[in-house]
């Protein structure tokens, strides 16, 4: 390696070697839980629609989910979320699974 030329480019390959391989490194083992929903509200935009939950957990937390807006699931109504805490980050992030009706 006495090019600067053939050191640059190893290091660049290793980099996206390096990158490549922590991109595809598996999330923890899923979990599922159930929450209620407090509040569902669609949005609208130039691109389109969103629809947002705002789900209560069983710890009394509160969580915002951004859902498929053709998805219907009103206040009160009973979610299975599945639950995933990533390698790289701090904070859990949770998906809708199902939606099942609640009391109403």
């Amino acid at each position: 390696m006495n090019s600067p030329k053939v050191f640059i480019a190893t290091l660049f390959l290793l980099v996206a070697l390096l990158a490549a391989l922590f991109y595809l490194m598996p999330d923890e083992p899923q979990e599922r839980l159930q929450a209620e929903v407090v509040t569902q509200t669609l949005t609208q935009s130039l691109d389109g629609h969103r629809k947002y939950l705002n789900v209560q957990l069983a710890d009394g937390s509160q969580q915002l989910l951004s859902i498929p807006p053709r998805i219907d699931c009103p206040a009160g109504s009973i979610v299975e979320l599945s639950t995933k805490m990533p390698i790289t980050a701090d904070k859990a992030r949770y998906e809708l699974v199902q939606c099942k009706p609640g009391k109403q």
